[in-house]
């Protein structure tokens, strides 16, 4: 009894899925529409099937070689400044002998005053002082010229513009060096009717401003005696009495 129930079963499941035993331990079953591969133990009546197994993974791509960061250039070595060769020095040239200290030049000598002149020359530039004008030379030229134009005796000026000249005629003498002091006092006595505070020419000043004129540097004189008077003539180097110059060359007197 027990064995046909077996073999009972073993048919049922023939019918339900037919399979191929084959002779060795192991055989090929289909069951329904799919292939299955089913190992069978020998002397089985039924073979269980078992699903193949999972295909190998393929090989992982082996990474590639993360790059090789390039080598970071080192800075150029800056280079070394050139250095030129210092030129030679050059030899120091002999140190120059100094030249002799020239002699000092001499003071130039005043022009020598006659004597006949001298007591002249002298109280022109004490008058001269008073008004803060400065010592006049001694002109021989002024001199010759002055005395060659009273030669012809004539009271009158001579028309020339080389110096600046103040006439005089002293009556009743010959005495030359008299007549040359009362000749510049009677100039200056001119002064007490100079409007200082209005300055200018004027013909009863013209005289003393000529012979206080501070831009004068020279004078020469002459005297010559033409019968009962003597004429005096002074002439002056650079020449006064210009106009719009008075202000600054004729000041008053200084107070004593």
């Amino acid at each position: 009894m027990l064995r046909r129930l077996l073999v009972l079963a073993v048919g049922l499941l023939v019918a339900v899925a037919p399979a191929t035993v084959a002779s060795g331990p192991s055989c090929r079953c289909t069951c329904g529409s799919l292939p299955t591969t089913t190992t069978v133990v020998r002397n089985s009546t039924a073979c269980a099937p078992v699903l193949p197994s999972k295909p190998p993974k393929p090989p992982k791509s082996p990474k590639p070689p993360s790059p090789t960061p390039a080598p970071t250039p080192a800075p150029a070595p800056t280079p070394a400044p050139s250095v030129l060769p210092k030129p030679p020095k050059s030899p120091k040239p002999p140190s120059p002998t100094p030249a002799p200290t020239p002699a000092p030049a001499p003071a130039p000598t005043q022009p020598t005053v006659p004597d006949a002149y001298a007591d002249v020359l002298e109280r022109t530039n004490l008058l001269r002082a008073l008004h803060d004008a400065p010592d006049l030379s001694w002109s021989p030229e002024a001199a010759r010229s002055a005395d060659a134009w009273l030669a012809r005796c004539e009271f009158e000026h001579e028309n020339q513009t080389r110096w600046g000249e103040n006439l005089y005629a002293l009556w009743g003498t010959s005495d030359e060096a008299a007549a040359l002091i009362a000749a510049v006092d009677s100039w200056y006595g001119e002064g007490e009717d100079y409007r200082f505070d209005a300055p200018g020419f004027t013909r009863a000043t013209g005289h003393f401003s000529a012979l206080v004129w501070r831009g004068t540097r020279e004078v020469g004189c002459g005297a010559r005696s033409c019968g009962p008077v003597v004429l005096v003539a002074c002439r002056y180097d650079p020449p006064g009495n210009l106009v719009g110059a008075f202000g600054e060359n004729v000041l008053p007197a200084i107070a004593p």
